[in-house]
């Protein structure tokens, strides 16, 4: 019996013991007017404790970057718009939140900054790979929206998860939280016609671990039902009334 004992705690203990590897990318807006500095990027990074510094990387997207990570990229991307250049949070606690090691899966998670006072909802953490698919569909010199990203991921089957952030906020106040209306008759449009176009384009695409079927499917399909959408009332206008009636 207290060998059993023995065994159990042992082996609880190297449950215990074992330690996440993922990679995060943490990705900053480096211009327009919710932009933060090199120095702030820098003062950011300097916070990492050295046993997560092989783990970590800090980019400001500027417009500017000649290169970007390719297809097959390990660990996860966090994505921290607005920004408040007068905040700063401590980045070690990213390093312990529950996230698999394995990134290649198809889920996303939204951050909630759990204050002493508030909550707040910001920030979103992806695999790697959903981000070169996001800039390989917009423009690649721009920073990539959360409300945008959960929209686009949700529609390629992606599920949601949520992880807590237990510091204060260090995000603007007044920000946008949503996507306009006109934005997602927008993006709901360009997923059925303009989008499957340009992912048919550009063959790295199909090589993405959660692309399923070729995209022109969406468009052969949209396009079906506007014409059947078109040609029935046509149809019909000619239609009389037949002797039986």
């Amino acid at each position: 019996m207290a060998k059993g004992k023995t065994r159990d705690l042992n082996s609880h203990k190297a449950k215990s013991s074992e330690k996440s590897n993922f990679h995060l990318r943490f990705l900053f807006h480096g211009t327009g007017a919710h932009s933060v500095s090199e120095e702030y990027v820098k003062a950011f990074s300097q916070k990492i404790k050295s046993e997560n510094t092989s783990r970590a990387e800090c980019s400001l997207i500027t417009g500017n970057e000649t290169a970007r990570p390719g297809l097959n990229t390990p660990g996860y991307v966090v994505i921290l718009p607005y920004l408040s250049p007068e905040k700063s949070f401590n980045p070690n606690e990213f390093f312990s939140l529950p996230l698999p090691d394995d990134s290649r899966q198809t889920k996303f998670y939204k951050l909630t900054f759990m204050g002493k006072n508030q909550e707040d909802h910001a920030g979103l953490v992806i695999p790697a790979d959903a981000l070169h698919y996001l800039e390989l569909i917009q423009d690649k010199d721009s920073y990539p929206d959360p409300e945008f990203a959960k929209k686009v991921l949700t529609k390629l089957g992606f599920e949601s998860g949520e992880l807590n952030i237990h510091q204060e906020s260090p995000f603007l106040e007044n920000r946008a939280k949503t996507l306009s209306l006109l934005d997602k008759l927008r993006l709901n449009l360009a997923w059925n016609t303009t989008l499957p176009v340009k992912e048919a384009r550009e063959p790295s695409i199909r090589k993405l671990f959660f692309i399923k079927e070729n995209p022109i499917f969406r468009l052969a399909f949209f396009l079906t039902a506007l014409a059947i959408f078109i040609i029935l009332p046509i149809l019909s206008a000619d239609a009389g009334l037949s002797g039986d009636d």
